[in-house]
């Protein structure tokens, strides 16, 4: 009898309590997912253009002058006073035109224009006579010598050519013949043509109406009407 109660009191003993319930786990937050709307935008790693300043002007290159604007035959004015013409830059760099000549065929000899620097898309003109209450109320960039039978440079009424020059290079040249100029208005180039190629053309060619001071027509150093 006392061998049993021995051994009930051992299988008692054994007997494993359970383990305690568990706390239910708490569900795990999801990452954030940044609104495409609102999200900083990644750092520009690009670096920006470097300033490299001013262009400097160079020389001009074969058609990057071109011939615009001729007073051929002023009637305000003698022409050894009131010829002058219009050069227009289509370069897309400022040129210097130190060192630009005019010249003809032969008949007259070449004339050194001076120094100067035209802007892209600008105007410069030069005269016979830089004065302007004596050529007809024109304001000039530069000058050249006139004569009108060698010894300088004149541009015939009747018919003639002119050449822009820059170190025996032509960078430019225009023909014309009787009839081209009419008396005391210059002979602007139509604008959708200025380029040394279309100025070739005498029909591209059209006369001034525009009022100078002196009493004469011509935009110097301004763009020219379109041609009817």
């Amino acid at each position: 009898m006392i061998l049993v109660l021995l051994g009930c009191a051992v299988e008692q003993a054994l007997v494993v309590a359970p383990d305690p319930p568990r706390p239910p786990a708490e569900p795990s937050a999801e990452p954030s997912v940044p609104n495409a709307d609102t999200a900083a935008p990644p750092p520009d790693t690009e670096a920006p253009p470097e300033d490299t300043g001013p262009v400097a002007p160079r020389a001009p290159e074969a058609g990057e002058l071109v011939l615009a604007e001729l007073m051929i035959d002023p009637a305000a004015v003698a022409d050894a006073h009131g010829e002058w013409i219009e050069i227009v830059s289509v370069a897309s760099d400022p040129l210097d035109w130190t060192g630009l000549e005019l010249a003809d065929d032969g008949v007259d000899l070449t004339v050194a224009l001076g120094s100067g620097v035209v802007a892209p898309g600008g105007r410069f003109v030069v005269c016979a006579d830089g004065d302007a209450a004596a050529n007809g109320g024109v304001s000039c960039d530069g000058t050249w010598l006139y004569h009108a039978f060698g010894g300088g440079l004149a541009l015939a009424n009747t018919g003639d050519e002119l050449e822009i020059r820059l170190g025996g290079a032509v960078l430019d040249r225009v023909t014309w013949s009787a009839g081209f100029a009419e008396v005391g208005a210059a002979t602007g180039l139509e604008p959708s043509a200025e380029n040394a190629a279309d100025n070739d053309e005498a029909t591209r060619w059209c006369a001034a109406v525009a009022a100078l001071p002196g009493g004469d027509s011509g935009t110097p150093g301004e763009p020219n009407r379109p041609c009817p």
